[in-house]
């Protein structure tokens, strides 16, 4: 596997895992967890944050899937 592969894989693995942890707030929170909130705006709201915080992680991230089970432990 190439450097760029790797490095886009860590990247998407941290996303998804940051998305998993804002998504699950945003969804139980009190202000956005209620049905007047729109799915979508929770949706957008997360990912928006998610984007926001997801970009300084990934210079950490480690390449395979070992270690990443690892650091998702500590995220």
């Amino acid at each position: 596997m190439s450097f760029l592969e790797s490095l886009l894989l860590s990247q998407f693995a941290v996303f998804t895992l940051v998305l998993g942890r804002v998504g699950g707030l945003i969804m139980t929170a009190p202000i956005f967890g209620t049905q007047a909130a729109p799915m979508r705006a929770r949706a957008l709201i997360a990912v928006a944050i998610t984007l926001l915080i997801a970009p300084p992680l990934t210079a950490s991230a480690p390449a395979d899937m070992t270690n990443l089970l690892v650091y998702a432990k500590y995220l």
